[in-house]
């Protein structure tokens, strides 16, 4: 029995795996869905949208990233909170007995990653904006890296 238990907790980790990966930009979904304007299945708005978004990205990663020294200074204290958060729903998914705990689990450190955010005066998109900046830019990384 104990090691069947063991077995599904295992599968029941393999399975949710992708939800601890995904939990570092749990934040980038309401963003995405507020920059699609609900246009809905494929609707011409949302595509015109979405290649407007393309090209800036494009243009976005030909400069560096130009944030205000207050900003970083926002950005790595809630960086900071939202990567304990991330180990806590870790190690609390581990012990998820099944799917549904396991998707409570994921529902409240949604909300708790959003309430970090949004409590450090910055909004989802701008944190989504830093973040993937941090991925491009290796000076802005050592800034909010050394203000962490």
């Amino acid at each position: 029995m104990q090691t069947r238990k063991m077995t599904s907790k295992t599968r029941l980790f393999k399975i949710l795996c992708p939800l601890l990966i995904g939990c570092f930009t749990l934040a980038i979904a309401p963003a995405m869905a507020q920059q699609d304007g609900g246009s809905g299945y494929g609707g011409q708005q949302g595509q015109q949208q979405n290649q407007q978004g393309q090209q800036q990205y494009g243009q976005q990663t030909r400069q560096k990233a130009d944030f205000e020294d207050k900003t970083i200074e926002k950005f790595a204290k809630a960086h900071k909170e939202v990567r304990d958060l991330q180990e806590d729903y870790s190690s609390e998914l581990q012990n998820a007995d099944d799917e549904n705990q396991a998707r409570d689990l994921q529902s409240k450190y949604r909300e708790k990653i959003m309430s970090v955010i949004e409590e450090n005066d910055l909004g989802v998109e701008k944190y989504n904006e830093i973040s993937m900046a941090m991925q491009r830019d290796s000076d802005l990384r050592e800034k909010v890296e050394d203000k962490m």
